[in-house]
C-alpha cells in the first residue's frame, strides 16, 4: 500500500510540472505604418549563472495564420545585438541584462500584417531553463496622402458632346497593411451633372479595384476604389489617379464655382 501512495505522489508531482506555462511578456501593440527600431525593457527573475544560453522555440513569431523572422527581435546587452532564434547563444549573464531587466530592440516594418504573434524565449543557466513566452499586436492601420498638390481644374471642353473635364490627372496614394476603401464626398449643394473617374497603373491594380467608368457624385458620398494590403508591392503603395467631369457645361449658370471634394480612407 505505501508504494502504491508514493506512486500516485510522485505522478502527481511529475503532471503538475507539465501544466507550468511559460511566464507571458508582452512586447507592446504596434501600427507601423514605416520601419522603425524601438527598444523594450522588461523585468524578469533573477538568474544565478554567470553564463546563461539564450534561445526560441522557433524561427518566427507566429499568428493565427501569418509569421515574423524572429531575428527581428534582439537582445540588446552591452556590447552587442543578440538576434533571437531557435540556434542558442552564450553570454555572460552582466553583458544580457540590467538591474534585472532584459533590453530588447524590436525592428518593426511597415510589411508586418495584423494578428497577435508570439514565439517562446528560453534562458538556460546550466540548472534551469526558465521559459517566457514574447506576444506582441500588429493593428491594421492605413494612410493616404495626395501627391499631387494642384487644384483639379475642370475647363476641358468636348464640343461635340458639351462634356466638360478637369485638366490632367490629380493622384493619390494609398498605404496599408490591410484592407481599405476610398469614398469622395462632395461637400456643396451643386447639381450639376458631376461625376469621377478613377485609374491606376498595373502594379498597382494588384492590389486596387475600382469601376473603370466615371461615377456620379450628386449622391454625395460614392465609393470610388477598394483594395487590399500595399505592402506586397514592389512600391509599397497605390497609386490613384482621379479625373472631374461636368456632363453638359450649358446647363451650368457662367462664372466660376468652387466645388469641395473630400476623399476619405476606410
Amino acid at each position: 500500500m505505501k508504494l502504491r501512495v508514493i506512486i500516485i505522489i510522485l505522478f502527481m508531482i511529475f503532471l503538475s510540472q507539465l501544466n507550468v506555462e511559460a511566464a507571458g511578456i508582452y512586447l507592446g501593440s504596434y501600427a507601423p505604418d514605416e520601419d522603425q527600431s524601438i527598444n523594450i525593457s522588461v523585468p524578469i527573475q533573477d538568474i544565478k549563472a554567470e553564463i546563461i544560453k539564450v534561445y526560441a522555440q522557433n524561427n518566427y513569431f507566429t499568428s493565427a495564420s501569418k509569421k515574423i523572422n524572429s531575428t527581428n527581435l534582439k537582445i540588446l546587452g552591452r556590447n552587442n545585438l543578440f538576434p533571437i532564434s531557435s540556434r542558442s547563444f552564450e553570454a555572460e549573464k552582466n553583458n544580457l541584462f540590467f538591474n534585472r531587466a532584459i533590453n530588447f530592440q524590436f525592428d518593426l516594418k511597415n510589411e508586418y500584417e495584423p494578428g497577435l504573434y508570439e514565439n517562446i524565449l528560453y534562458i538556460d543557466n546550466g540548472n534551469k531553463i526558465d521559459e517566457y513566452k514574447l506576444v506582441f499586436e500588429i493593428q491594421p492601420w492605413k494612410k493616404m496622402v495626395k501627391a499631387d498638390q494642384s487644384t483639379a481644374v475642370i475647363n476641358n471642353l468636348n464640343n461635340r458632346t458639351h462634356e466638360l473635364y478637369s485638366s490632367g490627372q490629380q493622384k493619390l496614394i494609398i498605404i496599408s497593411n490591410t484592407d481599405w476603401k476610398l469614398k469622395v464626398v462632395l461637400n456643396n449643394d451643386y447639381q450639376d451633372g458631376i461625376s469621377i473617374k478613377v485609374a491606376a497603373d498595373s502594379e498597382s491594380r494588384k492590389a486596387a479595384n475600382f469601376d473603370r467608368d466615371f461615377k456620379s457624385l450628386n449622391s454625395k458620398d460614392i465609393f470610388i476604389a477598394s483594395g487590399s494590403s500595399t505592402t506586397f508591392l514592389d512600391s509599397g503603395q497605390v497609386e490613384i489617379f482621379y479625373q472631374f467631369k461636368i456632363d453638359d457645361f450649358k446647363k451650368i449658370q457662367a462664372g466660376e464655382k468652387n466645388y469641395q471634394f473630400n476623399f476619405i480612407l476606410e
